[in-house]
């Protein structure tokens, strides 16, 4: 499915999507398959909900499980080569409903806010849990 917008093209499928507003690419991933991007996201979790570096790290690693929930899904921007974490959600299954889930948690880097990338990653992530 392909979607214009004001800014640029978007294309989005099952895993990520490209937005490309003056060079920058956006692209979302499930942090288990981009794992470089640990110290980042638990940054982002950290600046919204405080708590040790130590405990958010060993709390994302645990949950970075490529073939169990929960999924942390992070949108991030790349730009000269350079990723920056932006966005985060959280996928949990419902314990009563294994083949169902539910978007636990959503956080937009506080300067990144207001641009449209809370409904993003809410879409994709929503791509995710029906794959």
């Amino acid at each position: 499915m392909d979607t214009e917008t004001e800014s640029g093209n978007l294309s989005t499928s099952i895993s990520s999507f490209s937005f490309n507003p003056k060079e920058q690419i956006l692209e979302t991933t499930c942090l288990c398959r981009n794992r470089q991007l640990l110290q980042q996201t638990a940054r982002l979790l950290n600046s919204q909900w405080p708590r040790s570096m130590v405990a958010r790290l060993h709390y994302l690693e645990k949950e970075s499980s490529d073939t169990e929930f929960p999924k942390s899904i992070v949108l991030f921007s790349r730009r000269n080569e350079v990723e920056t974490v932006i966005g985060y959600s959280k996928l949990s299954i419902l314990w009563n409903k294994k083949d169902s889930c539910h978007i636990e948690s959503v956080l937009i880097d506080k300067n990144e806010r207001g641009k449209g990338y809370g409904r993003l990653i809410m879409e994709k992530s929503e791509d995710y849990a029906t794959q």
